[in-house]
């Protein structure tokens, strides 16, 4: 083709799936969302004990995780 259609431009911007939704649905992250009832603002609420904080969290495996899915724009899956 010697152009681009809307359609054929929509595929190429299209994004896969990130591992962060893979895991968010599987109820396997180590983080969810809390969402501030009552007027609070939305935050992260870690599940395990102290967060990336405790020596025992394996940064070297969340870390790029949390960083792929920054390319996340839908709730719940933004604030992560």
């Amino acid at each position: 083709k010697a152009y681009y259609t809307v359609q054929d431009r929509f595929k190429a911007l299209s994004m896969d799936v990130t591992d962060l939704a893979r895991m968010y649905k599987a109820a396997t992250l180590p983080a969810e969302k809390d969402s501030g009832a009552f007027g609070g603002t939305d935050c992260l609420r870690w599940k395990t004990t102290g967060g990336p904080e405790d020596p025992e969290f394996d940064l070297e495996r969340w870390l790029p995780l949390f960083v792929d899915g920054a390319r996340e724009t839908k709730e719940p899956l933004r604030l992560l």
